[in-house]
């Protein structure tokens, strides 16, 4: 049983790993990863038949005697919607929609933030309904310093400060398919 020095920390390590993470421009542009746990509701699970020939030198096997298959042999599986080309008709009905590739997923969204002072863009999975205290106090927290947010880097540019003024700005995040990020200045 972990002492409550360990239980801690794998508690903070825990929130840090799931809510938190660093990244780099355009890591979030790859696909998400394959799994039952990714797929939309009501869409079933692609999977490949692998109904191979028994091993070893099954009589019924097309394989010789080494367990090769020669190349005038049929090849013993199919091969599913999953692994056709990108860029058959067949595969659009797989493909994602890009302008919906950052909807809220189980009432989940991730909220860039770009923090121009340490050159570094975080990214935060937060609730949809996070009220902007709530994420500025996250926001500080992880940075270490305090900050205000703005849409952009220009000098001038208008700090967010309102509730109102941040729900626009989340309902506005997503453009062209690409989740933009909020300005986050450091405040002296």
């Amino acid at each position: 049983m972990p002492s409550n020095a360990m239980s801690a920390l794998s508690d903070a390590t825990t929130s840090f790993r799931n809510n938190v993470r660093r990244m780099r421009s355009g890591t979030l542009r790859n696909s998400r990863a394959k799994g039952k746990e990714n797929r939309p509701p009501g869409k079933p699970a692609l999977s490949i038949n692998t109904n191979f020939p028994s091993y070893p030198n099954d009589p019924a096997s097309n394989a010789g005697s080494f367990g090769i298959l020669f190349l005038d042999q049929q090849i013993p599986y199919t091969l599913s919607p999953t692994s056709m080309s990108f860029n058959s008709p067949q595969a659009a009905d797989f493909r994602p929609d890009p302008a919906r590739r950052w909807d809220p997923i189980d009432g989940m969204i991730f909220v860039k933030v770009h923090v121009p002072s340490t050159d570094d863009i975080w990214r935060f999975k937060v609730p949809e309904a996070i009220t902007f205290d709530a994420f500025l106090e996250k926001v500080i927290h992880k940075l270490g310093f305090v900050v205000g947010f703005a849409k952009t880097t220009k000098p001038g540019g208008k700090l967010i400060t309102s509730e109102d003024a941040w729900k626009k700005w989340v309902a506005r995040r997503v453009k062209d398919g690409k989740n933009r990020p909020i300005v986050a200045l450091e405040l002296q």
